[in-house]
Parts: structure tokens; C-alpha cells; sequence
């Protein structure tokens, strides 16, 4: 089922169910289009098991399917586009449309991971290029991508993937190849660069990654890293029973004994050392002074008056 739109949009599309679908100015039809251009019955489309037709009905030639003049009825296709007046309307399938829509975001995907090189040109029948290898650009048929335009020579130029990333070539063409504004010989191309051949651009678009650029990772917090924990110290009877007894090392001969404590609170080492500071007095030192007191008492007496 085809659906019945204004290209400018003006008014909301209708869909073609009726048999007979009428188009003018007066209201009683079934699209009313309020334009000077348009007669009060214009156009009628009918629907004979799924297939349209459309027949002008104003007296003068007036109707127009694809730029050809409706003379008697003709059939209707979707995407045809028919102009009553200075109007245009187009047949749309929403079913197609919508399949459409769904391949050019599978393409678009596709491309989004690949080069490719596009232009806004609206007077190019293809816009986008996809670049798989190598591919040579000119005004030669038997190019990979042919532009038929004067100013492009019959070789203009060669772009090549290597390991990828993409590469530009002049082939010696007369009106020479730009990039970025700048001629060029031979070149890399980045993503967003332009590519321009006198008065076409070209845009390029690249991978969303750069497989120079080194992925550097983001450190995971603390908390995620496993570090080893040690287990608990627990005590464990069973195992410090089973635990052979210390042994007492042996007592070496050299090692001095300690000194145990006398019957008085004091330590022998104490004494001992009062003892050496006085030592005793020998013999020959006893008889000595035994000797001097007794000269002194002789001594005293004789000198006694």
C-alpha cells in the first residue's frame, strides 16, 4: 500500500486506499490542495486490485508523472513523482522505506570500521566510496571509481590501504591533486582530511581507532586487587600437645654461674669486692710496727724527767 506525500512537506502524507481518489482545489475532493496553480478538479487516481493509475481531469495539460505529460491514464509506481500545477508529489512505500532505513544503518555501521571517502556533490549519482585496497580515481570507464568531468584526467590519482592506514597518489594528473588545500605527490590521509580535485571534495572517513595509539588501560581501584591475606592466628591445642618439649641447652663451662643471694640479702660478689678494696696486712708489716712501738715506749721513758 502506497502512501501520497508533498516533497515540501506542506501537508500530511495519505494513503491510497479508495478506489477512486480525486485531487484539486474544490473540497469535496478527496486531497484538497488550496493553490492557484491547481484546478478545482484536477487529477484522479484509482485502484483497481492493487494497482494505480492516474488520468488528468482538467481541460488543459496540466498533469506530469516523472516530467512526462499525462495525456490518458498511466500507471503509478512508488517513488514516482507527479506534478499538478507547481505542485510535486511523490508515491512512497513505508515498508520499503523503513527496510531502507535499516540497510543504510547496517552500511553506515559497516563503513563506520573501514575508509571511505564522500562528497556532498547533489549532481553525483554516488556519493560514498568505500576504500577496501587500492583504488584509482579518473575520467577513464575502466576505472574503479569513474567521474565523468573535463577537468580529471583519464588516471587522476590512487588510493591505496596499507597495514591500515590510507594513502594518496597523483598520477601525474594535468590539473594536479590536493589535500587539505595542498598539492600533493604522494601523502597519508587521516580521518576528516579532504581530498579535492578542482572544484569536487571529497571527505574522508576513517576507523574509529588508531592502531598506533596504545590502549592504556585504567588502574583498578584498591579494593579490587586480590592481595593475599594471611590466614588467622588461631591457637590450637591439639597441635601445641603434639609439640615436642624444649629441650634445655647444656650449660657451657666458661659461661660464669650467677651468684646466689646470701642468708642476709647481700651477694657474695658484694663482700667480695668490699674485701679486695682493704686488703690484709702481712706479717712483716705486723712485726714492723710491733717493732716501732716498743722503740718508742723505750724511748719515752728515758727521755721521762
Amino acid at each position: 500500500m502506497l502512501k501520497l506525500q508533498f516533497r515540501d512537506r506542506r501537508q500530511e502524507a495519505v494513503w491510497l486506499v479508495d478506489q477512486t481518489f480525486t485531487i484539486g482545489k474544490n473540497p469535496s475532493n478527496s486531497l484538497m490542495i488550496d493553490d492557484e496553480s491547481i484546478l478545482d478538479f484536477h487529477a484522479e487516481i484509482t485502484n483497481k486490485i492493487g494497482q494505480l493509475s492516474i488520468s488528468n481531469k482538467a481541460s488543459s495539460p496540466t498533469l506530469w508523472v516523472n516530467n512526462k505529460l499525462v495525456e490518458s491514464l498511466i500507471k503509478l509506481n512508488a517513488e514516482d513523482v507527479i506534478k499538478l500545477g507547481r505542485i510535486e508529489l511523490e508515491l512512497i512505500d513505508p515498508k520499503a522505506l523503513l527496510n531502507k532505513t535499516k540497510t543504510k544503518k547496517i552500511q553506515d555501521k559497516n563503513l563506520s570500521n573501514s575508509w571511505v571517502i564522500h562528497s556532498k556533490a547533489s549532481w553525483l549519482e554516488q556519493n560514498i566510496f568505500p576504500i577496501e585496497s587500492k583504488v584509482v580515481i579518473g575520467r577513464d570507464p575502466a576505472c574503479d571509481i569513474a567521474l565523468p568531468l573535463e577537468y580529471l584526467s583519464r588516471k587522476h590519482l590512487e588510493l591505496e590501504v596499507r597495514s591500515g592506514h590510507l594513502f594518496i597518489k597523483d598520477l601525474d594528473s594535468s590539473n594536479g591533486t590536493f589535500l587539505n588545500g595542498q598539492r600533493i605527490t604522494e601523502s597519508e590521509i587521516k580521518p576528516g582530511d579532504k581530498i579535492k580535485l578542482d572544484v569536487l571534495t571529497f571527505e574522508v572517513s576513517g576507523p574509529s581507532h588508531d592502531s598506533n595509539k596504545t590502549i592504556i588501560r585504567t588502574a583498578p581501584p584498591k579494593s579490587a586487587i586480590n592481595t593475599p591475606q594471611k590466614p588467622p592466628i588461631t591457637a590450637n591445642k591439639e597441635a601445641i600437645a603434639k609439640k615436642s618439649p624444649i629441650k634445655k641447652q647444656p650449660r657451657s663451662k666458661l659461661a660464669p654461674e650467677k651468684k646466689r643471694l646470701a642468708s642476709n640479702g647481700k651477694q657474695d660478689w658484694i663482700s667480695n669486692k668490699t674485701s679486695e678494696k682493704k686488703p690484709k696486712k702481712s706479717k712483716t708489716s705486723l712485726i714492723l710496727l710491733a717493732i716501732s712501738a716498743i722503740i718508742l715506749g723505750i724511748t719515752g721513758l728515758y727521755f721521762t724527767p
